[in-house]
């Protein structure tokens, strides 16, 4: 595959599609089904004070777990997520 064809992949973030399907074909659980098997019944999610602070906190620290991941693309694409999602919350943050 030429180098053009793997940038417009990796954009796509076709790494972590892939990823995804072989977790899914392994017979593993995606995060939104592990968020769906919380019991909603038992009101502790209301109790639970999440503010912009604790979330970039959470993504911070997860981004620094992912710049570990042993696949580059997986890595790359991971970072790029999370980078948009940081970018989010700092410019809601300000407004």
């Amino acid at each position: 595959m030429d180098e053009k064809a793997q940038e417009k992949l990796e954009k796509e973030d076709f790494p972590l599609k892939m990823a995804k399907v072989t977790s899914k074909l392994e017979g593993k659980h995606t995060l939104t089904e592990i968020g769906n098997l919380y019991d909603r019944r038992s009101n502790r999610r209301s109790t639970i004070n999440i503010d912009d602070d604790k979330l970039y906190s959470s993504f911070s620290f997860l981004t620094q777990m992912t710049a570990n991941h042993p696949d580059n693309k997986i890595k790359r694409a991971l970072m790029k997520k999370m980078d948009t999602v940081l970018n989010k919350i700092k410019k809601d943050d300000e407004n």
